[in-house]
């Protein structure tokens, strides 16, 4: 878990630039990518960095990139969330 936490912390800034970024805009993006992981590791954190830097070279595509922390319930629940909002 200890590994997991120091991941995240070097993941949060990134994501939060990207979610300012997004939220001083005046649209919408014409594509939300949506990705549920099941657990926080390094390969996972990998893909997401690769995921988000791919977004940006697709101008109207936001990438959003929940984790479930290794909990099935929770992963059901964000797929469901991210279908729910399209």
């Amino acid at each position: 878990m200890e590994k997991s936490f120091y991941g995240m912390k070097r993941l949060f800034p990134i994501l939060l630039l990207a979610v300012a970024g997004l939220s001083c805009s005046d649209h919408r993006p014409e594509f939300v990518i949506g990705v549920s992981q099941c657990s926080d590791d390094e390969w996972r954190e990998k893909m997401n960095l690769e995921m988000v830097r791919e977004s940006r070279f697709h101008p109207g595509t936001e990438v959003v990139i929940l984790s479930a922390h290794d909990d099935n319930a929770q992963q059901i629940q964000d797929i469901e969330s991210l279908a729910a909002k399209g």
